[in-house]
């Protein structure tokens, strides 16, 4: 299973620079409270920001697998020693955001300890699952 993980923040007040104070990483992509809105390639568009976005890549291919990722990954920065809980008392919310590429039957599994640390750091878990066309939907 070929697949790509992120660390998706959204904050109601916090600026862009305090998100990205806060996690210590470095955004792929981003909207900044207050700041113009604009497309992908930098064109401006109608209003501004209502809210800041950061999206910090942690990982893209199919070298490891998932459960492997998932462990590592927690157990690394900026999970290991990172507090949510200010960001989240303050009205914002983190999610980690799965895309998963599949060409036939996929599973995976969390462990209970991995479920139970998203619980408490209080960290959505969304899935965006893709898969190429069945073969029985061609004949």
């Amino acid at each position: 299973m070929i697949f790509s993980a992120s660390l998706r923040i959204y904050h109601p007040s916090w600026s862009l620079a305090k998100v990205r104070k806060h996690v210590g990483l470095v955004p792929k992509f981003k909207h900044d409270l207050g700041r113009p809105r604009e497309t992908p390639d930098g064109q401006p568009l109608p209003g501004i920001y209502e809210r800041t976005f950061a999206s910090f890549p942690l990982y893209s291919g199919a070298e490891i697998s998932f459960e492997d990722f998932f462990h590592d990954t927690l157990n690394e920065k900026p999970f290991k020693d990172l507090s949510f809980d200010a960001l989240i008392a303050s009205g914002g919310s983190v999610e980690i955001l799965l895309g998963m590429s599949i060409t036939d039957n996929e599973w995976f599994s969390l462990d209970l300890h991995h479920i139970n640390f998203l619980n408490m750091a209080q960290i959505r878990l969304t899935c965006d699952i893709y898969g190429a066309p069945s073969s029985r939907a061609r004949s």
